[in-house]
């Protein structure tokens, strides 16, 4: 990037992971010094993620003044006033207390929303790379929270339990990037617990296989309380004191591809859980009546998911899918719903990119269905959110989303108007119907 002002003044960035930086010439190159000094954060107020190197991705300069310029990270912004000499991030705005609020550059992606129905201000965010975050004002600023979780674990936030007879007790799941995102199989998958409402956290994986734990449930219905993980290709595990020690809990079903596990509605220790497809068998929805400790298979009629993602319940359930070609099979993606408890299935919306599912508790004619696009796309395309009012007879598409890939939906505990919606990279939105 050439001064505008003055063609000897060159400024050329670097993306290579170790030695990155921006190097500085006033004399046409024939000299040349670093204005990104190490160790990172010298000169560079970083935000929240001081974790990340600074890789320059895009670098740009200030046409009404050289002494202004901008450089692009795959996290962050940063700007500089004084020609590289001190570089301020652009994205994130930090509070006296030591949380940030968003200036509405987000590049973050969403694995769960999660609202402490006994506090609804206090949100728990679980991110993929960046971790766990806390809100305590409703989501206006949050604060990073994986102190104990060591730091290649500590990427990703992949599930939270919450205790409901203690709102300062909570179990969440950590690892890092989940193996085939990045064609690198990293250790350091685990469920960790907290008694400070994720201030400090303590790992608890004694006999969990080593892999994403992708949901997490606490069954108080019984004598003794018993903690329930989906683990990636690895069925059902249990604990019953309080995560230091797991043994599997999959009796019944034939593989460990679990894909979702979702308590009863109204009846105590009863569970559905739901597998994804399996050599020429379709997906197919299991019951549990023994608070997860024995799986009954349900005939499934009329359910072709094969990838299937989410599983929601209210009066009825209901499934996500994404649309899946196995041979000459082609299983259709989109939104299933089942008005007997999983017997029977039928596709009430058609999307070949269904992502995730929620519905009114107060009203399951009420259904939101998150839809996504291809994961090797950077961009913003994707059919968003829609809304069905008559039990998915019909669709309304909601237009006023900045982004159309749609990962999570949390519809919020004390106000089921509101629904929190994550995306896949550019963060969280309230949505107020």
């Amino acid at each position: 990037m050439v001064d505008p002002n003055d063609p000897q003044t060159v400024y050329l960035g670097t993306t290579d992971y170790v030695s990155h930086t921006i190097y500085k010439t006033t004399d046409g190159g024939s000299n040349w010094l670093p204005i990104l000094t190490k160790p990172q954060g010298s000169n560079v107020s970083d935000g929240w993620i001081d974790f990340i190197g600074h890789t320059v991705q895009c670098l740009s300069i200030s046409p009404l003044n050289s002494k202004v310029l901008y450089f692009g990270t795959s996290t962050s912004v940063f700007r500089t006033a004084d020609g590289g000499q001190t570089w301020l991030q652009t994205y994130t705005r930090r509070n006296a207390d030591g949380s940030y609020q968003t200036n509405g550059l987000e590049i973050t992606g969403l694995f769960f929303i999660t609202v402490d129905p006994r506090n609804p201000q206090r949100v728990y965010y679980g991110y993929g790379d960046v971790g766990l975050f806390v809100s305590e004002d409703g989501g206006a600023s949050v604060q990073r929270r994986v102190n104990g979780i060591p730091r290649a674990s500590a990427n990703t936030a992949y599930a939270l339990a919450l205790d409901p007879s203690d709102p300062a007790h909570l179990w969440a799941s950590f690892g890092p990037r989940e193996p085939g995102t990045s064609g690198v199989v990293a250790p350091g998958f685990m469920v960790a617990e907290s008694t400070d409402m994720g201030r400090n956290w303590v790992a608890r994986k004694d006999g969990l296989p080593d892999k994403a734990i992708k949901k997490l449930l606490l069954d108080a219905s019984g004598s003794s309380r018993r903690l329930l993980a989906v683990v990636t290709d690895n069925g059902i595990y249990a604990s019953t004191d309080g995560g230091k020690s797991w043994s599997p809990s999959s009796a019944g079903l034939p593989h460990g591809d679990v894909r979702d596990l979702v308590p009863h509605s109204s009846i105590p220790g009863t569970y559905w859980s739901v597998l994804g497809g399996s050599g020429s068998t379709a997906g197919i929805a299991y019951r549990s009546d023994d608070r997860g400790v024995t799986w009954q298979r349900l005939s499934g009629a009329g359910l072709e998911a094969w990838d299937v993602k989410q599983l929601a319940v209210s009066r009825n359930l209901y499934l996500a899918a994404r649309r899946t070609v196995v041979g000459a099979k082609v299983y259709p993606g989109g939104i299933y719903a089942s008005e007997d408890g999983g017997v029977t299935w039928k596709l009430i919306l058609d999307d070949p990119f269904a992502q995730s599912v929620a519905v009114d508790p107060r009203d399951a004619r009420v259904i939101y269905a998150g839809l996504t696009d291809h994961p090797f796309h950077d961009d913003s395309r994707g059919n968003g959110l829609k809304v069905s009012r008559d039990g998915g007879v019909t669709w309304t598409a909601v237009t006023t989303l900045p982004i159309g890939r749609i990962a999570v939906l949390t519809l919020h505990p004390t106000n089921s108007n509101r629904l929190l919606v994550g995306t896949t990279g550019n963060g969280v939105v309230a949505v107020d119907f």
